[in-house]
């Protein structure tokens, strides 16, 4: 990824940020933050995970701050993506990704509503999602 202004997060930085916005609400074994996720017992772990930042090859313009690690035991991909201080919303917004597995079920968290918000299925080399931004920094979750 070549965007000088979009700062890459350590994977300790990335678990941290991905668990201090779903909270409490990964424990929830109901939740829709739960989920969302599915492996939220891996987070605590950081041995279950790799950085997995060099499989973004591009992230929308509003991103300040981005992170991927990828879990060793389930493959499930996180990725996170923070907006850049004063970012508008903007859709749509294109995140580019090498991933081997093809295809792949993209699901998108909005930390701002604390909900899903979006899911799409890609395929091809390189993946493309178009996940939806609101200002809010975003998890998305490729499976």
């Amino acid at each position: 990824m070549n965007d000088p202004g979009c700062h890459l997060l350590s994977v300790p930085e990335t678990l941290q940020r991905i668990s201090g916005a779903l909270g409490p609400q990964i424990v929830l074994q109901d939740s829709e933050a739960s989920r969302f996720l599915q492996n939220a017992h891996e987070l605590g772990n950081i041995d279950n995970w790799t950085d997995s930042s060099l499989s973004l090859r591009s992230v929308p313009q509003w991103v300040g701050e981005a992170g991927a690690v990828l879990s060793r035991g389930s493959g499930i991909l996180l990725v996170w993506l923070a907006p850049r201080d004063g970012s508008p919303e903007a859709f749509p917004s294109q995140l580019v990704m090498d991933r081997a597995q093809n295809p792949c079920f993209v699901s998108t968290w909005d930390t701002g509503k604390c909900l899903a918000s979006g899911a799409e299925v890609c395929s091809g080399k390189p993946l493309v999602a178009g996940p939806p931004f609101d200002g809010f920094p975003l998890i998305i979750a490729v499976r």
